[in-house]
């Protein structure tokens, strides 16, 4: 699931690129778009399951399932994307 976080803060950091005209809009784009394409399926339920395990992830699984309550598909990419925010926050991208 590494390899997909990291497609996933690849689309996103382009669309954080001043050019590109959706900075302000990178997280609607990253769960409508950018995280839907890269979880089709059950792909995003198995993120979920990989979040939860991992030491570090587990904790932003919690918190999101305090903010949302959705399906496992939706839960996945929303946690998905919260990592790739806490990720780019501490690349000092956000």
């Amino acid at each position: 699931m590494d390899d997909l976080i990291d497609k996933l803060v690849t689309r996103i950091t382009a669309d954080l690129q001043p050019d590109c005209g959706a900075i302000g809009e990178w997280k609607t784009r990253a769960l409508q778009l950018h995280a839907p394409e890269l979880l089709p399926g059950d792909r995003a339920a198995e993120l979920l399951d990989w979040a939860r395990e991992h030491p570090r992830w587990r904790l932003t699984v919690a918190e999101c399932a305090s903010e949302v309550c959705a399906k496992p598909r939706e839960a996945g990419i929303y946690v998905a994307v919260a990592i790739v925010e806490e990720l780019l926050e501490e690349a000092g991208l956000l």
